[in-house]
């Protein structure tokens, strides 16, 4: 199961991060509707946050190897769905705080993500070689 919630970490991570590298102002967009719309918003993307934390951190708790990464994203955005749905007019005050200077934050948090899952990818074909042969 743990190669499975790789796999998913893997593609969610490449796509978002390629998307956010390249796409940036799309993205700034998304945050600026979540900040007009408020708590209420902020409620739903701390559900959204939670439920992806909350499935790697019940399906992949591993610590050794490069698969340590997965566990400790898992753990800190259950961390973060918390600290947004129980105060989420201080999670939007943060938001609102980082908010000018995303035009930085975001293209190099896509980089970093998009990274982080070709790492992973190869972590693993080297340790599982689940990935199909061409």
């Amino acid at each position: 199961m743990e190669d499975f919630i790789q796999i998913i970490v893997v593609i969610n991570f490449i796509a978002i991060g390629l998307s956010m590298a390249f796409r940036p102002h799309l993205w700034i967009e998304w945050v600026n509707n979540i900040q007009e719309k408020g708590v209420p918003a902020m409620l739903s993307l701390g559900m959204i946050y939670l439920f992806m934390g909350s499935i790697i951190v019940s399906f992949h708790w591993i610590w050794e190897g490069l698969a340590t990464i997965i566990t400790i994203i898992g753990v800190l955005i259950v961390c973060e769905s918390c600290l947004i749905l129980i105060m989420p007019r201080t999670a939007l005050k943060i938001l609102n705080a980082l908010a000018p200077k995303f035009n930085c934050i975001i293209p190099l948090e896509g980089t970093v993500l998009t990274l982080i899952g070709i790492l992973l990818l190869y972590d693993l074909e080297v340790t599982t070689g689940l990935l199909p042969k061409f």
